[in-house]
Parts: structure tokens; C-alpha cells; sequence
């Protein structure tokens, strides 16, 4: 194999990698978990212990930031501060900050973190991104919160907001924080296995009987849990006992930078994409070191629900301080919504390290031997 120095990939399309290097070593067993964690996700473990049959790499703002001592704060705190942390950033280099709002829980959580630490003449810098759908989802907040109160845009033409003087924020993360990511499938499944499952030892029988109700192929659930979940287990940098653990622990390590960059596919002109535009303007906003730490210190108590209406409880507690809606918090369920926004454009599979889109890569370059598929 050619061993020139290339970038790595940071985001690809599965379906288009599983095409162009089908039939080499763990690339079949690989494309497989794909009916586990969806046709179009890009797992990529940010620990470094799951290795992926293509050359790819997570980030230095990825990695999963050390738990300090006597860390205290709560997720409503921590929330706020990294909001208010947005809003300083932009006063402090004069820029604006545009906020895609989807109407559904963790971009509500995320506005609502921003209208509890903002003044009125801060909130002149905020637009809310939103279309019919936002509305429609969240109606009510709609009403009492943003309208007439903030400046709100179609969401439709987001792209725009991409450039070098506007902080562009995504409600993305919400899944990674607060739930294991089968969000279609998990009332289905825990409804006929009982939500007491998720409370149970992540034994290799229960495991893959989860992962085949998801993916209804006991060969790629079988793959998923010895390939993917048992590893991370054995390595994972918080104690992962429980099936609802060891679930949210996939999410938390191997789809964080898929979701921090998906949305980057859709651009028609990616030149304002940069080293320094994704450090400084590009923001997941659960991506703050201390949300991470709140969630790798209370992951038990917040994955383990009793019912489907508890999914995300906490980031629905958040939005209670502010709206004060008991209504929402208690019933209010999780809605996918990238869908709506997302072009779905064929021809980008990958995204490099150099920024670079590109509808194909080199095999020999980019192909890795060393897989955990093999």
C-alpha cells in the first residue's frame, strides 16, 4: 500500500465508503453495523480504540476532556456559562450569532440557555434560524419567547450564516449528552423488553438481543457488540456497567464528531471552512468541556428512564427554568430533525483534514490494515 502522507478523513459518507472498498479486509463486517447506527452515519471513536477500515482521525477539540476534582456544577449551569461564553466571544470581536433552532428539545435547551444569561441589547446580536416545522414542533415557545422578541430568520437559508464575522450554533449533541441515539427505535424496543432493561448488566446475550431488535440481523448485532461496544466498554474512561450505559457510551464517543460536522455536507461553498472558523465559530452547543463532564459524572441517572417521555429529562429541566412549562418538560418527546435542513448531496462522501470535500479518496492511501473488523 502506498504510504504517501495525506489528510485523514474527519466525515464520510458510509454508504459511499462501504462501495468503494468493498470486498477488502473488515469492510463487510464494518458496513454491517451500519443497520445498527444508521446507513448515513459516520462512526468515528474519538478514545481511539474503535479503528475503522479507512485512514481517519477525531479532532483535538473532540477529545473527551479530563473529569477534574469536586466538580459541582449543574447542567443548567453549566449551560448557561457556556452560553454566556458564546455571547462574550461575539461582543468582544463585534460579531453576531445565529442559533438554528429546530423547535425540538436540545435546540430549545440551547435557546433557552442563551435568553437566561443575555440582556436585551446582547440578544440584538441573536437570530434564530427556524422554518414552518420549528414552529409547528414547539409552537408555544414559539410564541412566548422568540417571536417579536428576537430576531427570527428562515432557517432555509442557513447556509448564509457560514461566514467569518457570525457564530453559527447547532443545537447538535443533545443525543450524545442526555440519550443512547435510537431514538426511532427505542420506544418499540424498551416497551416490549421493558425500560428495566436499560438498568441491566451489559452482558453479551442482552447486548446483542438490543442490537438485533435495531438492526434485525443477528450477524451485524453480533458485530456490533464484539467490535464496537465490548471494546469501548473495556476502555471507556467512566464506569459503563449498565445497557443504558454502555449505549450512551457508543454515542458518546464514536458519533460526537460525525454530529459536530454533518452539517458541513450540505454546503454548496465550504471556502470559509478553516482550522480557525471551526475553533472559533462553528459551535455544537453541548460541546462544552463542563456539559461533558456533568454528563460522564451523572450518565447513570440520565440515561436510565422509566418511560419514553423521560428521554432527555435533564435537557428538558433546563428549558423549565426559563419557560417554566410543565407541560412540555413532562411530555414532550424527541423528534428527529436534521432531516429537514439536510440536502442529502451524493456527491460529497468525505470530508478530509485539510477541509476538503471530496466524492472519492485514493484506496491504497486511505485504506487501514489494522481495522477492528478484520
Amino acid at each position: 500500500m502506498n504510504t504517501i502522507s495525506c489528510p485523514n478523513i474527519l466525515l464520510f459518507n458510509s454508504i459511499v465508503a462501504e462501495e468503494q472498498f468493498r470486498g477488502l479486509p473488515g469492510v463487510h463486517q464494518w458496513s454491517k453495523t451500519r443497520k445498527i447506527w444508521g446507513h448515513n452515519g459516520s462512526m468515528i471513536d474519538r478514545t481511539g480504540v474503535v479503528q475503522l477500515p479507512f485512514k481517519t482521525e477525531f479532532l483535538d477539540t473532540m477529545r473527551i476532556p479530563n473529569i477534574p476534582q469536586n466538580f459541582s456544577k449543574t447542567l443548567e449551569q453549566c449551560c448557561v456559562e457556556h452560553a454566556r461564553a458564546i455571547v462574550d466571544q461575539a461582543v468582544a470581536t463585534d460579531q453576531t450569532i445565529s442559533i438554528l433552532w429546530s423547535g425540538g428539545i436540545d435546540s430549545t435547551c440551547a435557546v433557552s440557555s442563551f435568553l437566561m444569561c443575555t440582556t436585551p441589547q446582547e440578544r440584538t446580536r441573536i437570530t434564530i434560524l427556524l422554518n414552518r416545522e420549528s414552529i409547528l414542533e414547539n409552537t408555544k415557545f414559539y410564541q412566548t419567547h422568540l417571536v417579536g422578541k428576537l430576531n427570527c430568520k428562515s432557517s432555509n437559508t442557513w447556509e448564509s450564516y457560514i461566514r467569518p464575522n457570525n457564530i453559527f450554533v447547532t443545537g447538535e449533541g443533545g443525543d450524545q449528552v442526555c440519550w443512547n441515539g435510537f431514538t426511532r427505535a427505542s420506544d418499540t424496543i424498551f416497551n416490549v423488553l421493558g425500560w428495566d432493561t436499560l438498568k441491566q448488566f451489559a452482558s453479551a446475550d442482552i447486548m446483542i438481543k438490543v442490537l438485533e431488535m435495531v438492526s434485525l440481523d443477528k450477524e451485524a448485532a453480533t458485530i456490533g457488540y464484539e467490535r464496537v461496544l465490548e471494546p469501548l466498554r473495556q476502555n471507556s474512561v467512566v464506569p459503563v456497567n449498565t445497557v443504558g450505559q454502555l449505549l450512551w457510551y457508543f454515542n458518546f464517543a464514536a458519533k460526537w464528531q460525525n454530529v459536530y460536522l454533518r452539517t458541513l455536507l450540505n454546503l454548496v461553498d465550504n471556502s470559509v471552512i478553516t482550522d480557525n472558523y471551526i475553533a472559533t465559530n462553528f459551535k455544537m452547543f453541548f460541546q462544552s468541556s463542563d456539559i461533558q463532564i456533568w454528563t460522564m459524572l451523572n450518565n447513570e441517572s440520565t440515561v436510565l428512564v422509566n418511560k419514553f417521555t423521560d428521554i432527555k429529562m435533564p435537557l428538558k429541566q433546563v428549558t423549565y427554568q426559563y419557560d417554566k412549562d410543565a407541560y412540555y418538560r413532562e411530555h414532550k418527546v424527541k423528534i428527529g430533525s436534521l432531516g429537514r435542513l439536510s440536502r442529502m448531496r451524493p456527491n460529497i462522501g468525505y470530508l478530509k483534514s485539510n477541509w476538503e470535500f471530496a466524492p472519492t479518496v485514493d484506496i491504497d492511501q486511505y485504506y487501514n490494515n489494522q481495522n477492528s473488523f478484520i
